[in-house]
């Protein structure tokens, strides 16, 4: 998105070092079924829509494979110089200004500016020690980021651990697939909210809640939403939870609420 903004305002010559070998990074590696948060017409990228799947308005679901052909095709829309295979090991200052950038293949290249977009999900996380704990268990382990055969896991018994919006998504295509259990173990409940309020997307309630208000009247807001989704005693069937929960905080925890695109 940025260097297609770059190349709009003429702003020189622009290239992209991709470390994968496809211009869609990451995106192409994702598990079978993945669907993103945010509706279709909320995924696109500034100066080139993404279209409309056949037969709707623009507000429905947008896999990984959606966004893959989007991705393609913006980057031949824009021209945009993506160079493959190209992990960046290193970056410093140019002596007489600019940057100066190396690859892991040896390449180099100066450039005037340097924009670092990488991405969140660049590597997989693991909290510290699991693997190690788990170096007896005789049953196969994957990160979300390496479960992209799900067939591969029907009639087993799976455990997700962790509840974001990645495992709701692996949970559900696993149960679909034929999964013979599905066990999400979590230390603690996060916020879940539905995708859509009548005529209002939670694309919208989110931004609004976080660009204009503070943590706290942004978590009664979601928690208004979560009440009228499950009812005024939602947390009676929301677990084992201490008896003295009766809101998610949301925002003044950092905790990511799961968006239920189910409901």
């Amino acid at each position: 998105a940025t260097a297609a903004s770059l190349v709009q305002r003429g702003g020189g010559k622009v290239v992209l070092l991709e470390a994968r070998g496809e211009v869609e990074g990451h995106w192409g590696g994702h598990y079978d079924d993945l669907a993103i948060t945010s509706r279709r017409k909320h995924c696109s990228l500034p100066h080139y829509l993404l279209e409309p799947a056949d037969g709707e308005e623009g507000g429905g679901t947008c896999t990984a494979a959606d966004f893959v052909g989007y991705l393609r095709r913006y980057a031949a829309r824009f021209a945009l110089d993506v160079r493959l295979n190209q992990r960046v090991s290193r970056a410093r200052r140019a002596p007489g200004g600019g940057w100066v950038v190396t690859t892991e293949s040896g390449a180099t290249l100066l450039g005037q500016h340097l924009v670092v977009a990488s991405g969140k999900h660049a590597r997989a996380v693991r909290p510290p020690g699991v693997m190690e704990a788990l170096a007896g268990f005789q049953g196969e382990v994957l990160h979300s980021t390496e479960a992209r055969g799900l067939a591969s896991l029907a009639m087993r018994r799976v455990v997700i651990v962790g509840l974001g919006n990645s495992g709701a998504d692996i949970a559900m295509a696993l149960l679909e697939r034929g999964a013979l259990s599905v066990t999400l173990a979590v230390r603690k409940m996060p916020p879940i909210v539905r995708r859509q309020w009548g005529p209002v997307g939670v694309e919208w309630v989110s931004r609004c809640c976080l660009q204009y208000l503070p943590a706290a009247l942004a978590d009664t807001a979601v928690n208004l939403c979560i009440a009228l989704h499950f009812g005024p005693n939602w947390w009676r069937a929301a677990g084992d939870l201490p008896p003295s929960t009766t809101t998610w905080q949301a925002f003044a925890s950092g905790r990511v609420p799961v968006i239920d695109k189910w409901a």
